[in-house]
């Protein structure tokens, strides 16, 4: 558990809950942002994890959550072995200030890192979202599926199946979410016709989510993904690529972002940081020879690894080490905190000097600087926390916070910005005999992970320009239900028929907001329905048999 950790916010959401019902197989829930409706497959929330375990590290990943953090239990998500019971990083949080044109206040998202402060889904007009918004794909998955697309006795997974590639316009969800390769170039994400998502690794885990925030109309797609290599510097490497998209009517004339990371190094108060400027990597190592354990987190004993992160897709403009607390040099809590550590600034708008702490201590120098510990501490030589200022006796360990900004940018509407960056390790054999020593190794793990990474290649990406040919895969959800009920035409311009081989005893209707819009009893094994006076966009059809299943098919009205 993080040592002196600020307390960590569970999701608004369930402060502002009104109501809760249960409508057959979905939950639905009333809050003043709206209703959100859970999926049939909804599961208790401390089981709506996915895992990350490709290589040699394993981490869960929720939708609304920070990078590696154990929201519910409060304890450190990033474990190095898999399986050891050790971790790395107790918490990370991509921090973005934003500030649209002509506007001349920026809006700050998240202002605590530790936050869970994000909505599942894309940005839309109504607080929930029918589908899935986070997956887990395979390498594997994807190659099979392009060759047994269209093919008989073919099974689709479900994580290729339910891509959200596009969005429904009536909820105010931009069309092209995730990225896919459009087999046949017709502008929609058809599966069944061999169309996939695009990923990198052998194994990636994708999800969106916004802030909920609703002043930032600005949406994030993630992808975590690492490679199964075994001996090599990739199987010590995890990516993530962190996408941000302007989903506002007028640009973002300057965005900045920075990655804040929370490092405990097996026992969290016993670690220091630096920063390797050339190799654009932010790190941190053991302050002592050996790792003692620390409550139920397990130390690393005398083999204590070095963790990095390296910043892939832009240069760091400036590294912030913070102390945890509310002064100056402490624990960032408004928008103007977060903008001055962006810009090398501490709380009180005093320039990051060089020497000492950077900021108040003996060897502070009056020379301004944008990077804190750029030194060698295992030669010794310049800044860092073993020669704070110089002569001066070595900072004490302790839980350490950092924070690496990058160069701020635009975004127009619907633009999008991609960030990438990759988390790596270093061990090199035998026990720790000189504080620091695993820091080389990590730095050459990294490099060697972003030559990699900057040799892959994608297929081109496609974004869903149509939502028509949705039917396809709607068809392809109904052949698997296992029971001849047939809803057609789709997409349809209102008119509908419904038929089953048994009698049907009760249709509904709901929009995708969760509200019935229509209920027809009947005796018949065929009905029609009309959606003519309704909007276009998606809608449940909800039928009951004479048996009473349940059955609810996805329709597309559309004119």
């Amino acid at each position: 558990m993080d040592s002196l950790a600020d307390p960590h916010f569970g999701n608004d959401i369930a402060e502002m809950s009104s109501s809760i019902d249960l409508i057959d197989q979905f939950v639905a829930i009333g809050t003043s942002k709206g209703l959100y409706v859970s999926s049939p497959s909804v599961q208790a929330s401390s089981a709506q994890q996915t895992i990350f375990d490709v290589n040699v590290f394993k981490t869960g990943v929720r939708i609304s959550d920070p990078l590696f953090e154990e929201v519910y239990s409060g304890a450190a998500n990033l474990e190095f072995p898999k399986n050891s019971g050790k971790h790395l990083v107790f918490a990370a949080n991509f921090i973005v200030a934003a500030k649209k044109q002509n506007a001349s206040n920026f809006d700050v998202h998240p202002l605590n890192g530790f936050q869970t402060a994000f909505a599942p889904g894309p940005i839309s007009n109504t607080g929930g979202l029918v589908g899935d918004y986070i997956l887990k794909l395979t390498k594997q998955q994807i190659a099979a599926h392009q060759a047994g697309a269209g093919q008989p006795n073919y099974v689709m997974p479900d994580a290729i199946k339910n891509l959200p590639a596009f969005g429904d316009s009536t909820l105010g969800v931009a069309l092209d979410l995730a990225p896919f390769f459009d087999a046949n170039s017709n502008g929609c994400y058809d599966p069944q016709n061999g169309d996939y998502p695009i990923i990198k690794g052998d194994q990636a885990i994708y999800w969106i989510n916004h802030p909920l925030d609703k002043n930032l109309e600005l949406e994030y797609h993630w992808m975590m993904y690492g490679f199964s290599a075994q001996g090599t510097a990739l199987d010590s490497s995890l990516f993530v690529q962190y996408t941000i998209v302007n989903r506002a009517q007028v640009a973002y004339d300057s965005v900045q972002v920075g990655l804040f990371l929370d490092t405990d190094l097996g026992n969290a108060v016993d670690d220091y940081v630096g920063c390797d400027r050339i190799n654009n990597v932010m790190y941190s190592y053991n302050g002592t020879l050996f790792d003692a354990g620390q409550g139920s987190s397990s130390g690393y004993g005398n083999s204590t690894p070095a963790v990095g992160v390296k910043f892939l897709s832009d240069s760091m403009s400036s590294l912030i080490y913070y102390n945890i607390g509310p002064s100056s040099n402490g624990d960032p809590a408004t928008a103007q905190d977060w903008l001055n550590y962006m810009n090398a600034k501490w709380k009180n708008g005093m320039a990051m000097r060089y020497g000492g702490n950077g900021f108040n201590s003996s060897g502070v120098s009056n020379v301004n600087t944008t990077h804190m510990f750029t030194g060698d501490p295992v030669a010794l030589t310049g800044w860092t926390e073993l020669t704070p200022g110089g002569a001066q006796p070595q900072n004490q360990s302790g839980d350490r916070r950092l924070f690496g900004a990058i160069p701020a940018f635009s975004l127009q509407p619907n633009e999008r910005k991609t960030i990438e960056i990759a988390v790596g390790v270093g061990k090199t054999p035998g026990t720790n005999t000189v504080i620091g020593q695993n820091i080389n190794a990590m730095v050459a793990t990294l490099n060697q992970a972003k030559l990699f990474n900057d040799s892959i290649q994608l297929p081109a990406l496609s974004f869903a320009t149509t939502d028509t040919c949705s039917a396809l895969s709607v068809n392809d959800f109904i052949a698997t239900q296992g029971v001849n009920l047939s809803v057609f035409p789709i997409p349809s311009s209102g008119d509908l028929t419904i038929e089953a081989e048994e009698q049907i005893r009760l249709i509904e209707v709901y929009d995708m907001k969760g509200a019935k819009v229509m209920s027809i009893p009947t005796r018949q094994n065929k009905a029609q329905l009309s959606l003519s006076d309704y909007r276009d966009g998606f809608y449940l059809i909800r039928v009951q048999l004479e048996d009473d299943t349940w059955l609810i098919r996805k329709v597309i009205k559309q004119q």
